[in-house]
């Protein structure tokens, strides 16, 4: 199937800033609650487990969320199938216990040198994802997209299967066997990716979305390493880089993830990356926005490195951020709280941005 005419003109302005066109702003991802009567959630089950693996309940929870939101901008209506922060653990055998607000997975590594990391494709958690996505491109049909919901964080999957405290010991120790581990859970996870895009590829023209809304020319995922906060700046390159390498030879338009500022210290490894697109800034609790003046610094290094800065905001602060960053290499994804107000900031950043000075080229 290909792209429906109504997502036709983002998509166009998307196609059209990869290809490094000045949009008069920067890209975005624009959203608002859809004004009218809303559409009713559904009832969730009583049973928390049945929140998450119920796939009745799950569709129908993305029909109603995608129904209740209007778009604009760069922003295309889309549905992520979500089981879970770092669900590719429950792949490697790892147990899940389902809370209201999130899954977390039961270690099962005691020995590297007799515990084998295995992805199993009849595991249950696999086999549910594997039936969601199929279910939710057959339900979205030409009112949504579809995003991939697999992706890239070999050492985090480790992580969740060892335990993080001794994972730290053993990378201290002798990680010599966690080389072999990491490199197997970085082939399954591309594989798993793989399987799930063709899936989408049944219904559209390709597999272009993430767990970050942001529709790229081609495959996509936002990779992270989340444990690097707690290892140096050499751990990192010697032990995480490898994978992220691979990852980003692995997808066409690689994001990372870059959570927090423990995690700065490796950023100058990750702008060595070639291949790396985009990175995402997330300060983290108690941080200071995304947007906020202490980060432009920051910012500046990503964007002279010829990255995308993506970052998440809220509407009262793109404006002042815009007057005084350059807008060529940033995406912004924010939420408004009304359609009307959705509409005044496109004109707002638009007239901010567009003085023929600021127009230029942004991909060298």
């Amino acid at each position: 199937m290909t792209i429906p005419s109504l997502w036709q003109p983002a998509v166009s302005r998307l196609r059209a800033w990869w290809a490094g066109e000045d949009l008069g702003r920067p890209a975005m991802h624009l959203i608002a609650p859809r004004s009218g009567p809303p559409i009713t959630p559904p009832t969730p089950p009583e049973s928390v487990q049945e929140r998450w693996l119920n796939l009745d309940y799950r569709l129908d929870c993305h029909d109603a969320e995608i129904a209740n939101t209007a778009y604009f901008a760069e922003a295309v209506p889309a549905a992520w199938p979500y089981l879970g922060p770092m669900v590719m653990s429950a792949y490697f055998g790892a147990p899940g216990h389902c809370e209201p607000d999130t899954v977390w997975w039961e270690s099962i590594i005691e020995d590297w040198a007799t515990d084998e990391v295995r992805w199993d494709p009849d595991n249950p958690w696999w086999r549910r994802m594997v039936q969601y996505t199929e279910r939710l491109v057959e339900r979205a049909q030409d009112r949504y997209m579809v995003a991939n919901g697999s992706g890239g964080a070999s050492t985090d999957v480790l992580a969740s299967l060892r335990g993080t405290q001794q994972l730290c010991l053993d990378l201290l120790e002798d990680w010599t066997p966690l080389v072999r581990a990491r490199d197997y859970v970085t082939a399954a996870c591309q594989e798993q990716c793989r399987l799930l895009g063709r899936v989408i590829s049944r219904y559209w023209e390709g597999d272009n979305l993430g767990w970050l809304p942001l529709w790229t020319p081609g495959t996509t995922s936002a990779l992270q390493v989340d444990f690097s906060c707690l290892i140096s700046p050499q751990m990192f390159r010697d032990f995480c880089l490898p994978e992220l390498q691979d990852f980003c030879r692995f997808f066409e338009y690689p994001a990372y993830h870059l959570d927090g500022p423990g995690e700065i210290r490796h950023l100058e490894a990750l702008l060595e990356i070639p291949e790396l697109r985009i990175i995402q800034w997330e300060p983290g609790a108690g941080q200071p926005d995304p947007l906020h003046p202490t980060w432009r610094p920051l910012l500046r290094r990503i964007v002279d490195a010829g990255k995308i800065a993506y970052l998440r905001c809220r509407p009262e602060e793109v404006v002042p951020f815009l007057e005084k960053f350059p807008y060529q290499r940033v995406f912004l994804q924010c939420w408004a709280r009304s359609e009307e107000e959705a509409e005044g900031l496109v004109r707002e950043v638009e007239g901010v941005c567009g003085g023929t000075d600021r127009r230029t080229a942004w991909r060298r």
